[in-house]
């Protein structure tokens, strides 16, 4: 081996010691820059906060559509794991493949 050869030559200690370093030099900043741009956390503004806040009485409309939903299912239904294994078995999800 000739020396240019060796002096590149890396170990896991030094990788990690690399590695080390580079996360020291990321701030707090750089950080929270990273979460903003995914754009899933709000910005923290007052009408962000609210949002949340009002995000309980989403949850109650919601609870309101599935009770009605669970309403309009067929009288026939008596078990709700029958009803949806029979919607399973009415839906083709496989064909047989020809030549046209």
């Amino acid at each position: 081996m000739d020396a240019d050869h060796r002096k590149n030559k890396l170990n896991i200690k030094v990788v990690i010691n690399y590695i080390t370093d580079a996360w020291s030099n990321i701030t707090q900043t750089t950080i929270q820059n990273c979460w903003i741009k995914t754009g899933i956390l709000p910005s923290g503004n007052i009408k962000d906060v609210d949002d949340v806040n009002n995000n309980g009485d989403d949850i109650n409309l919601d609870l309101s559509e599935l009770e009605r939903l669970l309403d309009e299912l067929p009288e026939d239904s008596d078990n709700l794991l029958e009803y949806f294994q029979m919607l399973d078995k009415e839906i083709s999800t496989k064909e047989i493949l020809t030549d046209e």
